[in-house]
């Protein structure tokens, strides 16, 4: 799976079509890359985490295990309508699907990218409008991408810097003690 030391996921886009769906109705999720698409659920996997294999509803605690998002951010999410109302159990505790899991891994993936809330909750709106709304979707993701490209450029120039930097040091370890008392240059 996906995951790396801190349990954040590596996602990709896919779709599921829902069993009984009017009009073909789809739900968008995101999953691990190189995996398929199930009908009438998530591919578990492709869906995050490797510990929620073969389960149909999921803890609060399994799901932020998973998700690396904190039990009080996933309250929050419903709270605000990112998350779509999680339903309970019998006992009225929060029972998560694997719908809810894969729509988290949207989430996480824009967030892990720097989308706002309000960008990720305008999203959300879109996609539960339904299909009708995918050329909204695209321009939205589309601008979202051209942010984060821009943000990997705006650090791939101060990687060089940095690397400028790392260069100027091993030259001065390199240099022997008697030629470094001239040697000047090191702005920090």
């Amino acid at each position: 799976m996906g995951r790396s030391a801190r349990g954040r996921l590596e996602v990709t886009w896919g779709r599921v079509e829902h069993e009984g769906a009017v009009g073909g109705e789809s739900r968008e999720w995101w999953g691990e890359s190189g995996g398929g698409v199930g009908r009438g659920s998530v591919d578990l996997e492709c869906a995050p985490g490797g510990m929620l294999r073969d389960v149909s509803v999921y803890t609060p605690g399994q799901v932020a295990e998973e998700t690396g998002f904190s039990l009080d951010t996933l309250r929050y999410y419903e709270r605000i309508g990112l998350l779509e109302r999680v339903g309970r159990n019998a006992a009225g505790q929060r029972r998560f699907t694997q719908d809810d899991v894969g729509w988290l891994g949207t989430i996480r993936c824009l967030r892990d990218t720097g989308m706002p809330i309000a960008e990720m909750l305008r999203f959300a709106e879109l996609v539960r409008a339904g299909d009708h709304t995918i050329p909204d979707r695209l321009a939205l993701l589309e601008a979202h991408d051209r942010r984060v490209e821009e943000q990997v450029a705006n650090l791939r120039e101060k990687q060089l810097a940095i690397r400028r930097k790392i260069d100027y040091y091993r030259a001065v370890v390199d240099v022997p003690q008697c030629e470094r008392r001239g040697v000047s240059g090191d702005s920090g």
